[in-house]
């Protein structure tokens, strides 16, 4: 999910959406596992935009 329209809704390999999403200035969520694994980079404002990886805990 993105407001990257390039990649909103679609199934793409996980180094094509990256290459997509980050640095893009909009907010993207990446499921790189699903249920487990998933990149989140917010909405830029100022600077870096905050970035996270999100793991399901075991």
């Amino acid at each position: 999910m993105s407001e990257n329209e390039g990649i909103n809704g679609k199934e793409l390999p996980l180094k094509e959406a990256l290459e997509h999403a980050v640095g893009f200035g909009f907010s993207s969520i990446i499921s790189c596992i699903p249920g487990e694994l998933a990149y989140f980079e917010a909405e830029q404002s100022f600077g870096a935009p905050p970035r996270y990886l999100l793991k399901k805990p075991t």
